[in-house]
């Protein structure tokens, strides 16, 4: 049982140090155009009344944009931020915050 704690609370502090990593030096612009949504909540829908895209990986996956993690489903998402008509879902609690300073940098990914 001792062992089993030990490797459970290892792998959470683990994950924790791996990911949401310390910020990146590349500089660019930024914009206040991103708006913070908890997954939580229902989703807004935009005027046209459709979902915006969700930013995915080749292969279909949600992607985080500031860590490159996949994201099993959007409920095991943070949150989310749409940014220019795409829908960005976030792998831990540092990430919105990154990408609401610079949406553009990470919108390129």
């Amino acid at each position: 049982m001792k062992n089993w704690i030990l490797a459970l609370l290892s792998a959470s502090a683990l994950a924790l140090l791996v990911g949401c990593g310390s910020p990146s030096t590349d500089s660019a612009s930024t914009s206040d155009s991103a708006d913070t949504k908890a997954s939580a909540s229902a989703p807004a829908t935009p005027a046209g009344g459709a979902e915006p895209v969700a930013y995915t990986n080749a292969e279909g996956k949600l992607l985080c944009p500031v860590m490159n993690s996949v994201i099993a489903s959007k409920e095991d998402a943070i949150s989310y931020q749409d940014y220019e008509g795409k829908r960005y879902y976030f792998c831990c609690g540092g990430c919105p915050e990154k990408f609401k300073a610079e949406p553009a940098k990470y919108a390129k990914k």
